[in-house]
């Protein structure tokens, strides 16, 4: 049997003294600053999947909180915060006091987009028509020869975005015989840009005839389409070409009128 030999008092105390003072040197300031936050028993904290469960009934998880990964300490000061949020940003945000369940929904949404859309297709295909008409002018012919009579010019000006559609002419002539003579008389009707050469869009032989009748007079109206003339905004000139069969006076007084039919593009 072994021996049991009772070890001195003193000896026991200073053995005991000696663990003591071993534990507590293992015991740094940071290791007790966590044991002090211990508040709570460790007996009542969540198991993993209990956690995890708690954060799913709250949507979140914890992937998402490793995504929280700025210290209180960086963010911003008072003095930069209200640097990037001066007052009149944050009236905005006060000014968003519509609850997202107010909003339309989606099928709603839906429909009136689709009603927009097509009223937008309307409005893309809505034509106007705008009137451009010229001065008048007074031309007296007495030669059998083909003579020009005075050129006039309009000036067909088009809001900024607008693409012409088509465009008519409208040639206002009236016919005066200045002498007792028959006359039959032939009328072309031309048109240019700018200072361009000129285009015919209408002509007629014996477009009117009078008998030997002083101040004999008549009307011509000449319509005709002149969209390949008449392509963008700018200046166009208009005149008659006029052959009379005997070399006598007749009056010639003309205008113009250019109907402009546009859309904005």
């Amino acid at each position: 049997m072994p021996l049991n030999i009772p070890q001195p008092t003193s000896v026991v105390a200073e053995a005991v003294w000696a663990n003591i003072v071993r534990t507590l040197t293992n015991l740094s300031d940071v290791r007790a600053t966590r044991i002090d936050n211990l508040d709570a028993l460790i007996s009542s904290r969540l198991a993993l999947g209990g956690l995890q469960s708690e954060l799913d009934a709250r949507t979140l998880t914890l992937v998402k909180m490793a995504l929280l990964d700025a210290a209180i300490s960086s963010r911003l000061s008072k003095a930069d915060f209200d640097t990037k949020m001066p007052d009149a940003r944050a009236l905005r945000i006060d000014n968003l006091d519509v609850l997202l369940s107010s909003r339309e929904a989606e099928a709603d949404a839906l429909t009136r987009y689709t009603n927009l859309m097509a009223a937008k297709t309307d409005i893309d295909n809505l034509t106007i028509p705008i009137p451009f008409p010229s001065a008048e002018a007074k031309d007296d012919v007495a030669v059998i020869t083909a003579t020009d009579t005075t050129e006039r010019t309009i000036t067909v000006a088009l809001p900024t975005g607008a693409s012409i559609v088509r465009v008519a002419l409208a040639a206002f002539i009236v016919i005066i015989n200045r002498s007792a003579n028959a006359q039959d008389i032939d009328i072309d009707v031309k048109g240019r840009l700018g200072a361009g050469g000129w285009s015919t869009f209408f002509t007629q032989t014996d477009v009117i005839s009078f008998p030997a009748v002083d101040k004999a007079s008549g009307s011509v109206v000449a319509l005709q389409d002149v969209s390949a003339l008449v392509t963008a905004a700018g200046s166009y000139g208009f005149k008659l070409t006029v052959t009379l069969s005997s070399a006598n006076t007749v009056r010639f007084i003309t205008q113009y009128l250019l109907q402009v039919t546009y859309k904005m593009s």
